[in-house]
């Protein structure tokens, strides 16, 4: 028996998809509240449906013939009767089927359906509209945002950025920084410290270089709109942001991957997004 054991909030195409996807399994359950409150974060989907109401609703869509909701008990049942478990490939479906399904073969599907906690902090290959590989105006500015990253005192991470207006002259170069002193996390400590990789980016002394350097050109009267960045590292979330409200039309970068929503805030803005492939010998 073919099952596809999902959390579902809400409905919209990617639900849809997945159950169209797996349209031969034999029945579709969804998770009861009770198993929904075990996971207290998710009292934040301010947009959820209470479990029956989607059941309700997909049975009249009817992509899967017979629709339940589940409880604990059902899924202990549910591991001794199915020989296929289905699960989309986020936290709360990881979880349950490392506490129920352990002797289930249980695959995952890779449909997005939602920000979960483990999609939040993957890192994404970066999509870039153009790479460039030769042309020595380009790779010289990354070279220049690479030694300005050096001069950072966050020896955990290193980043550079030049700020380049419409017509070539560099308008600001910077580096991320502590502030309000470079030293400042060696004196009172590193907040990042108690932090794992991705998780509360915002909690920091630091500015990152993008930040830094449209921050500088604001408050030196310097015009971001139709200019370009170069940045030794692809830009974070928040970066990415700041960039495509700025009106920078191009951004080149040497190295790093996209995080969250980062890549498709800057493609949103029209924002290109230029690789540069810089010599080993200028980094």
């Amino acid at each position: 028996m073919k099952v596809i054991v999902a959390y579902i909030p809400i409905l919209h195409r990617g639900y849809i998809d997945l159950l169209k996807c797996h349209a031969d399994a034999d029945q579709l359950c969804i998770i009861s509240q009770e198993l929904i409150d075990q996971f207290d974060y998710l009292a934040k989907e301010i947009r959820s449906l209470t479990p029956h109401m989607i059941a309700d609703a997909l049975r009249v869509i009817g992509i899967i013939p017979s629709v339940r909701v589940i409880d604990e008990d059902g899924l202990r049942e549910l591991a001794m009767q199915a020989s296929l478990i289905v699960m989309p490939d986020e936290d709360v479906c990881h979880q349950l089927a490392h506490q129920y399904f352990k002797r289930n073969q249980t695959i995952y599907s890779a449909i997005f359906l939602r920000w979960d906690k483990r999609r939040t902090v993957t890192e994404q290959e970066v999509i870039p509209d153009q790479v460039i590989t030769a042309e020595a105006c380009h790779v010289e500015l990354l070279g220049r945002a690479q030694k300005a990253a050096h001069q950072s005192s966050d020896w955990w991470r290193q980043v550079g950025a030049v700020l380049v207006s419409p017509r070539g002259q560099i308008l600001i170069t910077g580096f991320n920084r502590h502030l309000p002193h470079p030293l400042t996390p060696y004196s009172d400590g590193d907040p990042r410290n108690a932090l794992y990789k991705a998780v509360h980016v915002d909690l920091t002394t630091a500015i990152h270089a993008e930040a830094y350097v449209i921050a500088m050109a604001a408050r030196d009267g310097f015009r971001t709109k139709g200019s370009h960045l170069y940045v030794s590292t692809f830009p974070c979330p928040a970066c990415a942001k700041l960039i495509g409200c700025s009106g920078i039309r191009t951004m080149y970068y040497a190295d790093g991957y996209a995080m969250l929503d980062g890549q498709t805030i800057l493609k949103h803005f029209g924002v290109r997004i230029v690789h540069v492939i810089v010599p080993n010998s200028m980094e």
